[in-house]
């Protein structure tokens, strides 16, 4: 699933944080106060601000993974990224706090988005709701480089379908003189090619578990 900052929440914390499972281990999002202007140069290496906010992290057994340098120099406060490889995200947070230049300090939480096309009928489709598809269209929606197989009545052409259609490799083995494997007078290889690989969030027909895939129909009945 993405991972990202939520930087935004760190202006309206409370003095205590609500800690739940949706977070990196040992990472906090920090905000430091400043003693001089806040610049992008001197949140760089070498740069005074950037020495100070490591040595804040050093104090407190963690490191500066990032400095948010063009939040930071718009707002005047510095935003970083701390992560502790001994300490826990609740023990990190509570060292932070415990020092007078930290304004706020958050767990660095991870937010969850179910990805959901716009296909014609995609609503229809419960059963891709039941096996979390929508979850884990999030990470990943397949790829052209893996081949399925679908043994069944045929293929019909359908537009939802082309473009993941491994055509070279398809056969009809009910018949040795004519291959008819775009022939599917059921209906039903069709459904199941859709199932496997209908090109998804595409305003066309249905969304098959793989918008990206390699279809070879074969057909066997």
């Amino acid at each position: 699933m993405k991972k990202f900052f939520a930087l935004s929440l760190l202006l309206v914390l409370a003095s205590s944080c609500a800690f739940a499972e949706d977070y990196v281990k040992g990472d906090a999002i920090v905000v430091f106060s400043a003693n001089q202007p806040v610049t992008r140069s001197a949140l760089r290496a070498g740069g005074v601000l950037h020495n100070s906010v490591h040595a804040a992290a050093n104090s407190v057994n963690a490191s500066v993974k990032a400095a948010y340098e063009t939040l930071s120099e718009s707002d005047g406060k510095i935003f970083v990224h701390v992560h502790s490889d001994v300490l826990t995200t609740e023990q990190l947070i509570n060292a932070l706090k415990q020092r007078n230049d930290v304004i706020a300090a958050s767990p660095n939480r991870i937010n969850k988005f179910s990805k959901t096309p716009n296909d014609e009928f995609y609503n229809e489709l419960w059963g891709l709701e039941k096996i979390n598809a929508p979850q884990a269209w999030d990470s990943t929606t397949g790829s052209q480089d893996i081949y399925v197989a679908v043994i069944d009545s045929g293929f019909y052409k359908h537009p939802d379908l082309t473009a993941n259609l491994a055509e070279k490799y398809a056969l009809d083995f009910t018949n040795t003189y004519d291959n008819k494997w775009d022939l599917d007078e059921v209906g039903h290889g069709t459904h199941v090619a859709g199932t496997v690989g209908a090109v998804g969030n595409n305003n066309i027909g249905v969304a098959g578990v793989n918008w990206n895939v390699k279809i070879i129909p074969f057909k066997g009945i």
